[in-house]
């Protein structure tokens, strides 16, 4: 005989968009979720709700690592443990990558130390001047060495025009402004320990 099929006990949430000004060719969002969670009262219901929001961020984040992002899966690894570490590296990468993207719409004041160390923090502040505009819109609007401050200087790095009324910087943009960020701070790392070492001899 087969293994007997187990039971479990599912909650329901239905949660409903009301939106009063909402047009009439379009429908309110609706969401009827299932969950082992147990909903007893409206503050677990609205848990729940909170986390099956959160199923965007885990989307882009594989959008970051996937075919427009850093392409993870042309890897010519043929090992599985150089995949996993491959991997690895990846998903931290692209998890800065979002870090720096969700700080432009953040009221927080997060330091930038918390991602950059720094002497790249110096070299941000170099490259500002590089990708600031002379009109206050082309200004970074936020204070220095916070991830916001830094994300603005990567987003212009990416090729994002730094004017709010195009829209905000996405996360593609944000990767290879991250990128152009790294491959110039390599450089610029070379070239001052090659300076140092000249300075030595």
């Amino acid at each position: 005989m087969g293994n007997p099929i187990k039971s479990f006990k599912l909650y329901a949430i239905e949660a409903k968009e009301v939106t009063p000004n909402l047009p009439s060719t379009q429908s309110p969002i609706l969401w009827r979720l299932l969950t082992t969670h147990p909903i007893e009262s409206l503050q677990q219901a609205l848990q729940c709700i909170e986390w099956y929001k959160q199923r965007w961020l885990i989307e882009e984040l594989f959008r970051v690592m996937k075919t427009k992002g850093f392409q993870v899966e042309s890897s010519q690894l043929g090992s599985g443990a150089g995949i996993k570490k491959l991997i690895a590296l990846v998903l931290e990468a692209a998890l800065q990558v979002m870090r720096l993207k969700l700080a432009l719409d953040s009221q927080r004041d997060a330091k930038a130390e918390l991602i950059f160390t720094k002497k790249q923090l110096g070299f941000l502040t170099l490259l500002l001047k590089t990708v600031e505009g002379k009109t206050a819109k082309q200004k970074n609007p936020y204070r220095k060495n916070t991830v916001a401050w830094a994300a603005w200087i990567i987003a212009r790095l990416g090729k994002w025009t730094g004017y709010k009324s195009h829209g905000p910087p996405g996360y593609i943009t944000m990767k290879n402004g991250f990128d152009t960020f790294n491959i110039q701070y390599q450089i610029f790392d070379e070239i001052n320990d090659a300076s140092r070492d000249v300075y030595k001899d």
